[in-house]
């Protein structure tokens, strides 16, 4: 038995398989990740060649059976080209479709997250410096959407915050473990400015390399705390 779905996708990953066939990653927006197996893609004359790819935006028609998802159509909306042609916009797309891949189990829905993965890479497309900011905007987002944004950083009455990959974030301790960091003032900053969904005002901030190493340190630990992707892996999904 066999059912045909439509959906729109965007295009995480790729990966050849046998002679012509290709395996596509989407996150689509009503059902969540899929592989996508289309066949014949990769011969010069397929009607799939030039409706997706990596990064592509595009509404996909598949058959879905107990064993695969087969690709019978696409209908391209934006094949994002801005994020293949500058190496460094190309690291930083490859890091959030990445991070999506880990953190979402397959036919897992997550309408939001489809939309703020597409915002992201609409933002990364028009960025003329300053790539990683959407990036950091997104894993945050991220996170903030499957449930985990850190409370702490807005109370009041927690003066000193260290995050470690084994407590997360905490308030302050007498010995706080040997693996925890402080999230000093400037970082506990931007957090509060990105999980209040200011991001214009994130992304015009200006922020010191010092500054920029605390965050990408503070993220990792944070990621590293969190039970996202298969058990026992460690991602190091930070810039």
């Amino acid at each position: 038995m066999w059912v045909k779905e439509a959906d729109e996708a965007l295009v995480l990953s790729q990966t050849e398989k046998g002679e012509a066939d290709r395996i596509f990653t989407v996150l689509t927006r009503q059902q969540g990740k899929l592989n996508l197996l289309a066949k014949g893609e990769r011969k010069t004359l397929s009607k799939l060649r030039r409706g997706i790819g990596l990064f592509y935006f595009t509404r996909v028609t598949f058959i879905v059976t107990a064993v695969r998802n087969t690709l019978t159509d696409v209908d391209l909306v934006n094949d994002f080209s801005a994020l293949r042609q500058d190496w460094r916009k190309f690291r930083v797309a490859s890091w959030l479709s990445r991070l999506v891949d880990f953190a979402l189990p397959l036919a897992a829905q997550e309408e939001e997250v489809f939309f703020l993965l597409k915002e992201s890479w609409e933002d990364l497309g028009r960025a003329e410096k300053c790539f990683q900011r959407p990036y950091y905007y997104f894993l945050w987002q991220l996170f903030k959407t499957l449930g985990y944004q850190p409370e702490i950083l807005f109370s009041s009455s927690a003066p000193r915050i260290f995050v470690s990959p084994v407590e997360g974030m905490f308030s302050d301790q007498e010995e706080p473990p040997k693996d925890a960091r402080l999230v000093d003032s400037s970082t506990r900053s931007l957090l509060r400015i990105i999980l209040q969904e200011e991001k214009e005002a994130f992304y015009q901030q200006l922020i010191s390399p010092a500054e920029e190493k605390n965050l990408k340190e503070i993220s990792q630990l944070y990621l590293h705390f969190l039970p996202l992707g298969r058990d026992g892996e460690a991602p190091n999904f930070a810039l």
